[in-house]
């Protein structure tokens, strides 16, 4: 399934779809950080931004890419359980029968 969208319109037809995106993208993080070497990791990398230039080690990058992640799945979580419905957007919450 091709995930690029306008903005503005949805991409997924309903919650299963959008479920198997995450899933997807949470596995191609996964692998691509699994590839990395200790020596990948400590590269400075270095970007620019409206504020001007800044350095930091890829690790900085990958870290904040998961911490950024688990701030808007709360937020997705918090909507969704305001709305009634069950989720596990976190992703650790234990499976019952």
């Amino acid at each position: 399934m091709d995930y690029k969208t306008e903005r503005g319109k949805l991409n997924f037809p309903d919650f299963s779809e959008l479920q198997k995106a995450i899933e997807t993208l949470d596995n191609a993080f996964v692998e691509m950080v699994a590839s990395l070497s200790d020596e990948d990791l400590s590269r400075t990398v270095t970007f620019t931004t409206t504020r001007g230039t800044a350095e930091y080690a890829l690790c900085i990058f990958i870290m904040q890419y998961a911490n950024h992640g688990t701030h808007h799945r709360g937020q997705i979580s918090q909507i969704l359980d305001e709305m009634g419905v069950e989720n596990n957007f976190s992703g650790i919450a234990p499976k019952y029968d």
